[in-house]
């Protein structure tokens, strides 16, 4: 899935509406059965054992930092306002994100997924500097 965010042939709002639209697809075909094994983990683990709470953190650090680099060439080409807040931002995509997909297998309904994905590109990945102006 990270490839969708690395792939420069398209702005960097768009990388980041394909990684979720992506998403969204792989779990409704699952029927909303599977989720995300690394959430999953760190939901039951995390608590449970220390190494598996580190490493599991790490690999959301790492997806933290690929939405970052994604959002900070939002930035660089205009679609994000200059004083976008990139960690906030990329901690808020990625913990709404892992919250929508738990609520989607909760409800088996990929319904807060896309209020999710909605509500991010309506609200949030917006140039706010550019729908003032």
């Amino acid at each position: 899935m990270i490839v969708f965010l690395l792939n420069t042939q398209h702005s960097p709002i768009t990388r980041i509406r394909h990684y979720l639209e992506a998403g969204l697809q792989r779990i409704e075909a699952g029927q909303c059965k599977r989720g995300c094994l690394i959430g999953t983990l760190g939901q039951e683990l995390s608590s449970q054992n220390e190494t598996f709470r580190s490493r599991l953190d790490a690999v959301f650090e790492t997806w933290k930092q690929q939405f970052s680099r994604c959002l900070q060439a939002a930035i660089h080409d205009g679609e994000l306002p200059d004083d976008a807040d990139i960690g906030a931002l990329a901690e808020f995509l990625l913990s709404g994100w892992q919250g929508a997909i738990l609520r989607a297998k909760m409800q088996q309904n990929v319904a807060p997924i896309r209020a999710f994905i909605h509500l991010m590109f309506k609200h949030v990945l917006t140039n706010q500097t550019a729908r003032i102006e």
